[in-house]
């Protein structure tokens, strides 16, 4: 009996790419999380979708079966996120919580996050919960936001 061991991992994407490589990801029959959140353009009623982590996104693979070189290669990619020679993965609990923080959102802003099974009524609060609600503020620009999410997960794949 084999027993595969899907893991989450951060993949770049390259510059305002990321939905391509999120739908291209998604047609291959990935697990994408792909957190965004709207805002109105010029007064307008218009509304246009940005990601939290620009230039990022989340895929749920196995590498023993998942070649990383093939995120590399994939076009609008410019692979996984890797500390050393190792790619760096994300812990389950903090995708949980990036998609609850994304989900529930805050202020007026309707985030979105597609791709990442959440249990409605699902309570408990976690230190991830908390590293999310810094990763997910708003205010804060993306760019900062990739920069606490990309420290954390070095921290973390020490």
């Amino acid at each position: 009996m084999i027993v595969l061991v899907a893991k989450w991992y951060v993949l770049r994407s390259k510059p305002r790419k990321e939905q391509v490589l999120y739908k291209s990801l998604k047609d291959k029959g990935y697990d994408v999380f792909y957190p965004r959140i709207s805002y109105g353009v010029n007064g307008s009623r218009e509304i246009k979708w940005v990601p939290y982590f620009p230039g990022y996104l989340f895929v749920k693979i196995d590498l023993d079966q998942d070649k990383v070189s093939s995120f590399q290669w994939m076009p609008y990619s410019f692979g996984l996120v890797c500390f050393g020679e190792k790619p760096g993965y994300v812990p389950d609990n903090l995708i949980q919580a990036l998609g609850r923080r994304g989900r529930n959102g805050n202020s007026s802003h309707k985030p979105i996050s597609d791709g990442v099974d959440l249990h409605d009524g699902e309570v408990g609060y976690t230190s991830y919960d908390a590293i999310c609600s810094s990763l997910m503020n708003e205010k804060m620009v993306g760019k900062k936001r990739v920069s606490a999410l990309l420290g954390l997960l070095e921290e973390l794949n020490e």
